[in-house]
């Protein structure tokens, strides 16, 4: 025997396990199901829950991808669609004038995830840039003492100040 209420509870443990946000409608549709569930079975204790909606589910999904209900869509989205219809000619209308003008576009995307992708690619570029500052200094400060020119402390220095460039420039990053 499959208890709905069972079935129902189980979604909604799994629902939590995996931090899923759960829609109000949801809850509500569990809380009356299960208590026409525990009424049907008091009032009929043999009472198969599945079996006697079995039917009505058939029938709603039938019209659902029967092309009869396909047509009853169309025809209920009708209204909207026609005004949205119109408002895509215009906009297309527009679009090809300027263009035929010699205009010329810009598209603009405003989102969190182009802003977080920039701020990402912009931490790189400056860690790239510190490694590379601080890279070239330590070159320089070891090409200067193997050269000995000038003694050895200025090429100390100078690859002390790189390798500190290249710390500070991954630390920051």
């Amino acid at each position: 025997e499959i208890s709905f209420a069972q079935v129902l509870i189980r979604l909604f443990e799994t629902a939590r396990r995996f931090d899923m946000v759960v829609q109000p409608q949801l809850v509500l549709l569990q809380k009356t199901l299960v208590n026409i569930e525990g009424l049907g079975r008091e009032l009929y204790p043999k009472l198969d829950l599945w079996q006697t909606a079995k039917p009505f589910l058939e029938r709603w999904a039938e019209r659902k991808r029967s092309p009869l209900g396909a047509i009853e869509r169309l025809i209920k989205a009708l209204p909207t669609l026609g005004d949205e219809i119109v408002e895509t000619a215009r906009t297309l209308r527009t679009a090809l004038k300027r263009a035929a003008d010699g205009g010329e576009y810009e598209v603009k995307w405003k989102s969190e995830e182009l802003a977080r992708i920039e701020r990402t690619l912009k931490r790189e570029r400056h860690h790239r840039y510190w490694a590379a500052l601080g890279v070239a200094l330590a070159l320089s400060g070891a090409i200067w003492l193997g050269l000995g020119v000038g003694g050895a402390l200025p090429g100390l220095v100078i690859s002390s100040i790189g390798l500190a460039v290249l710390i500070v420039g991954l630390i920051r990053s």
